[in-house]
């Protein structure tokens, strides 16, 4: 093959490449933008000035025996004596928006958060403290039956008595693929150690992104400059 056809051949090669880079790049950071600011939710979530529980994002309720119902929102968790006709603040020194599970004992509400920590509060005084000893990843359902508390975690079912929690039954389901890939992606248990690289590695792919972006726009803009004069 002539020379002047391998070149041609290669300028059309590079500029193909160069332009498929350059429009997938945007792709690619929306991406790599998303992915970040969805690893950190807390960081783009708006303040809310409104007193409404039901404008708050409310993901979870519960109704006790006397039939006070407590709604759990993404800002704090809310208590209604009236069968929902009007609700009231109560203080908790957690975040409301993880809660995953709340049930009663006799003299007691207990309340769990999805990254595995328990609480307890009086029914009347509703001063919450932690239920310490429980060792879970994540928590999925909590519930109170013949006087005992059963919790079903990441590392299987738990049952707390006596001031003290026992791992009834351990957890040895094999992982799927879909599960694997979400936690490697999302730095969900057990890869939860992969939350901050996995937020470094999509800064660091953004300042890549941009300045090939930029670069492209440099060069091309230039070349195009010379084609004119």
């Amino acid at each position: 093959m002539p020379v002047k056809k391998k070149t041609k051949k290669r300028g059309i090669i590079a500029k193909s490449h160069a332009w498929l880079g350059f429009i997938s790049s945007f792709f690619i950071l929306s991406l790599a933008i998303t992915g970040l600011l969805l690893n950190h939710p807390d960081s783009i979530k708006r303040p809310s000035n409104s007193k409404d529980p039901f404008y708050q994002n409310p993901h979870y309720s519960y109704i006790t025996t006397e039939g006070s119902i407590y709604l759990a929102t993404e800002s704090q968790l809310y208590i209604s004596k009236d069968k929902g006709a009007s609700f009231s603040v109560l203080k908790t020194p957690f975040s409301a928006k993880y809660t995953i599970a709340i049930t009663e004992s006799d003299h007691y509400l207990w309340l769990a958060l999805k990254n595995g920590v328990v609480f307890k509060a009086d029914k009347q005084s509703h001063i919450w403290e932690t239920v310490d000893g429980l060792s879970t990843l994540e928590i999925f359902s909590l519930s109170y039956h013949d006087a005992q508390l059963w919790l079903t975690g990441y590392e299987g079912l738990y049952k707390y008595s006596d001031e003290s929690w026992e791992l009834i039954q351990r957890n040895t389901s094999p992982m799927s693929f879909h599960s694997l890939m979400k936690a490697l992606h999302t730095g969900y248990p057990p890869f939860q150690w992969l939350h901050n690289i996995n937020s470094i590695a999509a800064i660091i792919l953004i300042i890549i992104l941009i300045s090939g972006i930029s670069l492209f726009f440099k060069l091309y803009i230039k070349t195009w400059f010379k084609k004119i004069n």
